[in-house]
């Protein structure tokens, strides 16, 4: 790690602020970014902030945020190229001839493998130091994210990504003939790496900090039935007090639905899983599960009028009582007169 604390790559994450779930909520429980941060860098007081003299460039609070809000410097790559069926990937501390590419290869996200793939990547050829003795092992490992993303590609006919760790030796020797580019007299070889490197980031996609988040799970093929899902928000029906606020609330309209839907639709490949919908359900109705089988559906709604106040409002069918009362008189309860004044 370099001396004092600072970042690898010069300096800690980009924050784009209007992507944070805590921009949209004040009662939000995602604490991602400061949960994988090993050198608890990352301040959690609405909007997260990064203290720069703490963070060490490590990269893993931007994997770990589910809606693209934190930038890393560096692409997650590092020798194979966009466009190449193999990219090699290794961490700061692998002992490799490595230029550019994220300093831990855990920081690499669902959106850039999803990325990677859909440029023609097959393997990932993999080389890390002794990750179980790593300060920065904290959270989801790249392996154990490949596989849940090849659950998904798999179910819907796309071929997975084969993981390959490699030795330094190997990996440079395999990453240098994955890659051929004329030499200069007297090159050395990580200033052939770095020409390598420079010349796949000049064939990188435009900045995302001026493009629209997109949910991982609609860069896939579509899929109407009951397959893998990276996310999947459901409704208890049961529960459901026909609010609106998980249909407002999310981001990406994986939940839809308002005070004159007739039902709420779900989407489960426009989830991202940050969770917004559950901390706003007062009735504890909404259930986010990551990693699962699920289908695009629907919940009826009833429309009704109070019997209480007269007012309109919808819900589950089987969440309505014999007496059909709107969310404010049935929290009154036995009180009839208590009304929510604004």
């Amino acid at each position: 790690m370099p001396a004092g604390g600072q970042s690898s790559s010069g300096y800690p994450p980009e924050i784009l602020v209007e992507r944070c779930v805590h921009a949209r909520a004040t009662v939000v429980s995602c604490r991602r970014c400061l949960e994988v941060c090993p050198r608890e860098a990352v301040v959690v007081d609405g909007c997260p902030d990064i203290e720069p003299e703490s963070c060490d460039g490590c990269g893993l609070c931007v994997a770990a945020c589910t809606e693209g809000a934190l930038l890393g410097e560096a692409p997650a790559l590092a020798a194979g190229g966009h466009d190449a069926a193999s990219v090699f990937l290794a961490c700061e501390r692998a002992g490799t001839d490595r230029v550019g590419g994220p300093p831990c290869v855990h920081a690499v996200s669902l959106a850039e493998l999803l990325g990677l793939h859909s440029r023609g990547m097959r393997r990932l050829e993999v080389c890390t130091g002794r990750c179980d003795d790593c300060p920065r092992d904290r959270g989801e490992r790249l392996g154990e994210r490949v596989a849940r993303l090849n659950r998904v590609l798999v179910a819907r006919g796309a071929l997975p990504i084969a993981v390959f760790p490699l030795g330094p030796a190997r990996w440079n020797r395999r990453a240098a003939a994955a890659r051929p580019a004329r030499s200069e007299p007297g090159m050395s070889r990580r200033g052939f790496w770095r020409r390598v490197v420079v010349a796949a980031v000049d064939r990188a996609p435009p900045d995302v900090a001026s493009t629209p988040w997109r949910p991982p799970g609609q860069s896939l093929a579509p899929a109407a039935g009951a397959v893998p899902r990276l996310h999947a928000p459901s409704i208890d029906p049961n529960r459901c007090s026909g609010c609106d606020a998980c249909a407002r609330i999310c981001p990406h309209a994986a939940i839809v639905g308002g005070p004159d839907a007739d039902d709420y639709q779900i989407e489960p490949d426009a989830c991202t899983g940050c969770g917004l919908c559950v901390d706003l359900c007062a009735e504890r109705a909404v259930e986010v599960r990551s990693d699962t089988v699920a289908a695009p559906h629907r919940i009826a709604l009833v429309r009704r009028v109070c019997s209480v106040c007269g007012t309109a409002f919808h819900r589950p069918p089987s969440a309505l009582p014999g007496e059909a009362r709107c969310g404010v008189c049935a929290q009154a309860g036995t009180r009839p007169r208590l009304r929510l004044v604004l």
